[in-house]
């Protein structure tokens, strides 16, 4: 009589499985809380203020998910491995009974059936078998973690692209300076210079910027603006003041900027500094596109202010 104390596969692969999964979920609870806690979720995804602390939450749900399921799969490993030692023993004093009779009878149980039968993996009983490759996928964020990427690289990439240089076409204020250095005088008055100084959002700016009523109204105002800056690669008296306004994440991210021209050449500022500048708006159009670009001219360097960021600098762009 042939008696088999082995496991069954489709039941050592369900336990495999499961450890997988368990191993997986955990891990990747682990990187949605090292993302909050790094900072990332800002600095290398841009993503909105307020999906940080839902990507947190989830995180430590899956962790606590992860933990109760190993705690239910050690509980039912532990039924399953008693299951099959009554199973063994049933089977060794059975079969003492068959040696033990001078006379032969066939016993009303088969030994070749399993005593304890395997999890069911579907409807359908049959096991698709373990499959290492789903885990791989799952787990390439968490890969991606630890290895640090993306790194910040990728972002400067796409600002430096927005951010690139363009040639624009003469404005007003480039037209009223020019009428008055032929009145035979630098000096010039300021446009509306009566009205108090107008501070304005980006991406207000940018949508005035693309109507002509309101470049028109706008035009010659000063304005209040604050933003990172960016020091122009051909004149030490120019830089772009600019902000990343997210709707979402970084994906649907929109760069902001306006051009400021100061009275002087430019020292003490670096890349990426947060500035408060006060001056003359102006528009001027794009050479080549039909786009308008906010041009702002600086009266004195005392009306250019370095100052701490903000905790969220893509808030309120």
């Amino acid at each position: 009589m042939a008696h088999s104390h082995a496991h069954s596969e489709p039941e050592n692969t369900y336990f495999l499985d499961q450890l997988c999964t368990i191993a997986v979920a955990g891990l990747l609870g682990f990187t949605a809380i090292g993302l909050y806690v790094n900072g990332w979720l800002q600095t290398k995804f841009n993503l909105i203020e307020r999906f940080h602390i839902p990507v947190l939450v989830a995180g430590i749900v899956l962790i606590l998910l992860a933990l109760l399921r190993a705690v239910a799969v050690w509980q039912q490993a532990g039924v399953v491995r008693a299951k099959n030692m009554a199973a063994v023993e049933d089977d060794h004093a059975d079969h003492g009974h068959d040696h033990g009779h001078a006379h032969s009878h066939s016993h009303a149980h088969s030994h070749d059936e399993p005593k304890t039968p395997p999890p069911s993996h579907d409807d359908h009983g049959h096991d698709h078998g373990w499959s290492p490759w789903q885990y791989a996928v799952l787990i390439i964020p968490s890969v991606l973690f630890f290895l640090g990427l993306p790194a910040d690289g990728y972002n400067l990439t796409r600002l430096n692209k927005d951010l690139q240089e363009v040639e624009l076409e003469n404005g007003k204020a480039n037209q009223r300076t020019a009428l008055a250095m032929l009145g035979g005088s630098a000096v010039m008055p300021a446009f509306k210079k009566s009205d108090k100084p107008m501070r304005l959002r980006f991406s207000e700016l940018s949508v005035r910027a693309s109507q002509p009523t309101q470049r028109d109204t706008l035009d010659g105002r000063t304005v209040i603006l604050e933003g990172f800056y960016r020091r122009a690669a051909t004149k030490d008296n120019e830089f772009q003041l600019y902000r990343v306004m997210v709707n979402c994440c970084g994906t649907d991210s929109l760069t902001l900027r306006s051009r400021i021209v100061a009275p002087e050449p430019l020292q003490g500022f670096r890349d990426g500094d947060w500035l408060r500048i006060e001056g003359e708006l102006t528009f001027q159009k794009i050479a080549g596109k039909n786009e308008w670009m906010p041009v702002i001219q600086i009266p004195a360097m005392k009306d250019i202010e370095k100052l701490p960021p903000p905790a969220d600098p893509n808030k309120d762009a």
